[in-house]
């Protein structure tokens, strides 16, 4: 998982304050990356909204309090992703992308000082695509605590990155983070997003998004 290095960088960047906190193929691109421990802590699926299938779900979607886990913690309290401002979340990025996604290996390394929080360009894509694994494939999931527990974490893994893929974007599974998938569309910049909780819970609200790291670095 990649954060924010520093807060001036964003200041540089004039970016917006954004939350930290989303199988096997890329179409494209190869890369590594390093982890590091989330700023939180917090395991939270449930962010922003609810997903619609499944078992009941009583989950506040406007609080993002988690009924099936033992903590109610917030990973967003610190402010959530401004994705409708349509910022540029690093530079020489356009917010929304054009043009035809380039999938080939960044220069980045995805880490230190080239990671940081800034607005998400991606975010909407990859809850769609979290939501439409849980839809298309219940069997994947066990509902019995009120959220979505990944039965067969390399499946919905897997095809969260392939559902993104195919919205002529780049995604692959972060290599050194097994709940974090990173998608980008060119080599400007690369987004993580964190779709796993650590007890195993598929995490699909607004909080999944963690940081930018600049240049790309798959």
């Amino acid at each position: 998982m990649r954060h924010a290095a520093t807060v001036s960088l964003v200041g540089l960047l004039a970016c917006g304050d954004a939350d930290g906190r989303g199988s096997t193929s890329l179409s494209g691109g190869v890369g590594t990356a390093t982890a590091t421990a989330p700023t939180t802590g917090a395991d939270d699926p449930t962010t922003s909204g609810a997903v619609t299938t499944g078992a009941a779900d009583s989950t506040d979607p406007t609080t993002g309090a988690d009924p099936g886990s033992t903590t109610t913690t917030d990973p967003t309290a610190t402010g959530s992703a401004d994705t409708s401002t349509g910022d540029a979340p690093n530079p020489g990025a356009t917010c929304p992308p054009v043009g035809a996604p380039d999938c080939t290996p960044g220069p980045g390394t995805g880490k230190g000082a080239e990671c940081f929080d800034a607005p998400s360009c991606f975010l909407p894509t990859v809850k769609s695509a979290v939501t439409a694994t849980l839809d298309a494939h219940p069997e994947w999931f066990d509902y019995a605590d009120g959220q979505p527990l990944v039965l067969d974490v390399e499946a919905y893994m897997n095809t969260v990155v392939e559902t993104v893929s195919a919205q002529e974007l780049c995604a692959i599974r972060d290599p050194n983070a097994g709940d974090e998938i990173a998608v980008k569309h060119d080599q400007s910049g690369a987004e993580n997003f964190d779709i796993l909780t650590a007890d195993g819970h598929a995490r699909y609200g607004d909080g999944i998004y963690t940081s930018v790291c600049a240049p790309s670095w798959f």
